[in-house]
């Protein structure tokens, strides 16, 4: 009879594993040693299915249609972001746009006047594919509208859910009337250095607190697709990475227990896009996480299976690194979208020199095709 009931429990028990009963996943383990590691760590472990599981069959339907009407040159188009040209359309920028038609535009605050009639203008060049009009509103001082009285992290950070929720509606509001469609506005940086110049934009240095916060902003953004930045998070350093690169020095369980905690909570409310940061973690790969298959990779097994885009590529230019190498490596590391806000490469270069590679065999077809797919994905929403 003992021995009975001990195959029954056996047996009950490897029925609840295989029918996923239980509501957590085995955490991800990059080496043995940390199998047998006794410090508590946050398990990296949404489902990486979470992001397709929300796919419906008219999505699908749409982005298959629409990637098979575009040639190789189009696709590539599509993985880049670049600066706004002017506040006005004129026959150079719109002789650009016949030729060249980008994933989208990114708009500063010079770019904004009657940024609605621009962006129409903008988007009667590609009728068969909306563009990303993207803007940091940030709120406090990182904003392009004056109408935004969002006074940013900090202040917000205090206030309760309701009027916290309030702000960043308003602010999304204010993007979409003024023809905008994409925020890179959601701070999941800790504020630990109070030298650091993300430290007055980041919500606290408590990663439980900021985690609530980020997740609130994103459900509180809908009017605007949001995106979380800067991954694998900032705000250890007083180094400007728009300067140069900051290198960050801790494992990668101490970062799993910190700095991650946000970006992981952030998934729950699916972000549309996560901004990777040019941000060195020589402890997880002595290369800037935007140019790192491995940051990419730790960001993919956290479940997120958005849009991955860069911070502005001409920052690395500014760290003394190779425009075109930093171009190249930003691809093999498998970032979706390359943004640029200023260049020192002509963008059609830049797109051309994808695209050769891509006819040589040196970067798949493929790659470039599941990159365009979660791109249009968002842009269905449009």
């Amino acid at each position: 009879m003992k021995l009975g009931l001990r195959k029954f429990g056996l047996v009950f028990f490897s029925f609840l594993i295989s029918s996923n009963f239980f509501w957590f996943n085995p955490p991800i383990i990059r080496n043995q040693n940390e199998l047998f590691s006794t410090q508590k760590t946050i398990s990296l472990n949404i489902n990486s299915n979470t992001y397709l599981t929300n796919i419906s069959p008219e999505i699908d339907r749409w982005v298959k249609e629409k990637i098979s009407n575009l040639t190789l040159e189009e696709k590539v188009d599509q993985m880049f972001i670049f600066r706004a040209v002017g506040n006005v359309m004129t026959s150079d920028f719109e002789n650009f746009l016949k030729s060249t038609k980008p994933g989208g535009f990114i708009f500063l605050g010079e770019n904004i006047s009657d940024s609605k009639e621009f962006t129409k203008k903008i988007s009667e060049t590609n009728p068969n594919l909306p563009y990303f009009f993207a803007v940091d509103e940030e709120g406090g001082e990182v904003k392009r509208f004056d109408a935004d009285k969002n006074p940013g992290a900090k202040v917000l950070d205090k206030y309760g859910a309701e009027d916290f929720c309030k702000e960043y509606e308003k602010t999304t509001e204010i993007i979409k009337e003024n023809g905008m469609n994409l925020n890179f506005g959601v701070i999941a940086d800790i504020a630990w250095d109070n030298k650091s110049f993300i430290y007055s934009r980041a919500f606290s240095n408590n990663p439980s607190d900021v985690a609530e916060k980020v997740r609130l902003q994103i459900k509180c953004s809908k009017a605007a697709l949001t995106t979380v930045k800067h991954f694998p998070g900032h705000g250890r350093t007083s180094t400007d990475s728009h300067k140069t690169i900051p290198v960050i020095n801790i494992s990668y369980n101490d970062w799993k227990n910190s700095d991650a905690i946000p970006f992981q909570e952030s998934l729950k409310e699916f972000p549309d896009m996560v901004m990777i940061g040019h941000l060195k973690y020589p402890k997880i790969d002595n290369t800037p996480a935007t140019l790192s298959k491995i940051q990419i990779e730790n960001l993919r097994k956290m479940g997120f299976d958005g849009v991955v885009i860069t911070d502005d590529m001409q920052m690395l230019s500014n760290s003394g690194m190779n425009p075109e190498d930093a171009l190249f490596k930003a691809f093999d590391a498998g970032n979706d979208i390359l943004l640029y806000v200023t260049y020192l490469i002509k963008p059609e270069d830049m797109i051309q020199k994808i695209v050769d590679r891509v006819r040589k065999g040196q970067i798949s077809e493929d790659r470039i095709n599941k990159s365009v797919e979660r791109i249009l994905r968002l842009k269905f929403r449009l």
